[in-house]
């Protein structure tokens, strides 16, 4: 298992590379609604390919990280599924971290971020012990709360723009009008404060240390 994830975090590195030296103008763009409005649900500029090479390559250190020793059966087993868990967690967890980087629309955004999400979660609970559980619930909790956080920031962004995709134009038109402009900046913090939950950023962050403990 261990080799085939090696190949395809490698591929996956190759495959993104040219994207970071491509002009910021002519991004690579899949998934685009028809005329008029032309609003493509998958983007990847240079800015989006650095963050998922980032993203497959740190990938890649923590696959090499848990690479198997083969040093035989004197060491407890401490994680419960075996590689092919480890190893499928860790590539989901990496699939949803690239692919929310270049998401445009909503659901395909939510979905990305939750699969960056819940494969971590797993991963703390596969140990099996005590702490391991209350580590995995701590995680689990504050991914409940911030998802719920981010869902209602995507509603309020929907209300306000009428579109379900990022798109500058239709954030411009909701600031414009007085009527939907607090709807959208309240979105926008909702968005912004379910992400910190996420990403652990102060104050947002006192979930850490009894997570990362266990």
């Amino acid at each position: 298992h261990a080799p085939v994830a090696l190949l395809a975090l490698v591929a996956g590195i190759a495959c993104a590379v040219p994207g970071v030296t491509r002009p910021a103008s002519q991004p690579w763009r899949s998934l685009c609604l028809p005329a008029p409005d032309g609003a493509c649900l998958y983007e990847s500029g240079p800015l989006v390919s650095a963050f998922q090479v980032a993203a497959l390559a740190s990938a890649l250190v923590v696959l090499l990280l848990m690479w198997p020793t083969g040093r035989g059966d004197d060491e407890p087993d401490e994680t419960r599924g075996g590689p092919a868990v480890l190893v499928s967690l860790v590539l989901a967890a990496t699939a949803g971290a690239a692919g929310v980087a270049a998401a445009h629309d909503l659901v395909s955004w939510l979905v990305c971020l939750e699969l960056a999400t819940l494969p971590a979660i797993a991963l703390v609970a596969l140990r099996g012990t005590r702490a391991a559980g209350r580590g995995a619930l701590a995680l689990l909790t504050t991914s409940l709360v911030s998802f719920a956080m981010v869902v209602l920031g995507a509603a309020l962004w929907l209300t306000a723009t009428g579109e379900a995709v990022f798109a500058p134009g239709s954030a411009s038109t909701a600031l414009a009008d007085p009527h939907r402009r607090p709807v959208l900046l309240v979105g926008v913090l909702f968005l912004v404060e379910g992400l910190a939950f996420k990403l652990s950023l102060a104050p947002f962050h006192a979930w850490t240390t009894q997570a990362y403990a266990g």
